[in-house]
């Protein structure tokens, strides 16, 4: 007598043989052996793909058979898987939640909004600034024209912004700059003897006729200190003009002409009595 395979003994006694427990099975480091009755059976652990005797590493992220979360990646290990949430998530790779960067750890500029994705963050540049929303600067709205100044005033820029300031001689009315009259206004600086000329941001001064200088200053013209003036006669110089007095035999009308005196008639002649007088341009003649 003899015993069968997976048994041993004289033949008449025969005891089964514990392959698995005596190392004498066949099957792979990654499989399972389980004793039958006179033989055994090996079977691929978890993890493992094979007939128990050839096991091959089972790639569960490459099958879609792991349990990872959508927003983790997988990791292939042998007989087996690791998971971990992407960047902008947190958990333990089974389970991802968003983090909110605006609020956690906002990497936006300080000049930027922030908004919150799936995942990641938007920033984008305020109004008055430029960039990538991470790094943003100040646009100069004066330099590149895209300022709304009046184009009587001054454009100065702030951060994110600019302000205007009317030029000298205007003044703000509303969003606009209008001209300030300051001859009207009487602000000017023009002397009494001139005359002020308003023009756009500022004035003229001219000195009225009879007087001379910048039009701040203005001296009187002392007209009688040329002799033709007056053409020899009187001279009498008066701020701002002059007048001329009229030769002998003549005096001034309403009208300020000179025109004969009629001695004869006015009694101012020096006839004798007993002689006649006649009237002449001038003056006046006697005869006996």
């Amino acid at each position: 007598c003899s015993c069968k395979p997976g048994f041993m003994g004289s033949g008449v006694v025969c005891n089964e043989i514990d392959e698995c427990a005596n190392d004498l099975d066949n099957c792979s480091p990654n499989a399972s052996c389980m004793n039958t009755r006179g033989s055994f059976q090996c079977s691929c652990n978890d993890g493992f793909n094979g007939d128990g005797v050839n096991c091959f590493d089972k790639n569960e992220c490459a099958l879609g058979q792991d349990n990872c979360d959508f927003n983790a990646h997988c990791v292939n290990t042998v007989g087996g898987f690791e998971c971990s949430c992407k960047n902008g998530f947190k958990g333990d790779g089974f389970t991802c939640q968003d983090i909110n960067e605006c609020v956690v750890d906002n990497p936006c500029s300080d000049h930027a909004s922030c908004t919150n994705t799936d995942g990641g963050v938007q920033c984008a540049c305020r109004n008055g600034f430029f960039g990538n929303g991470f790094t943003c600067r100040d646009i100069n709205e004066c330099a590149v024209g895209s300022d709304t100044c009046d184009a009587d005033a001054t454009c100065f820029n702030k951060l994110g912004s600019f302000g205007c300031v009317c030029n000298e001689g205007f003044r703000e009315e509303g969003d606009a700059c209008v001209d300030i009259n300051e001859c009207t206004l009487g602000i000017d600086n023009c002397s009494s003897n001139a005359m002020c000329s308003n023009s756009a941001g500022g004035f003229e001064c001219e000195c009225r006729p009879g007087f001379s200088g910048d039009g701040e200053t203005c001296m009187d013209i002392d007209e009688c200190l040329d002799e033709s003036s007056c053409g020899g006669t009187d001279c009498t110089n008066f701020p701002g003009g002059f007048s001329c007095g009229c030769e002998e035999g003549f005096s001034k009308d309403s009208e300020g002409n000179c025109v004969d005196i009629d001695e004869c008639a006015a009694g101012t002649d020096s006839c004798a009595n007993e002689a006649s007088c006649e009237n002449t341009n001038g003056g006046f003649r006697c005869s006996c």
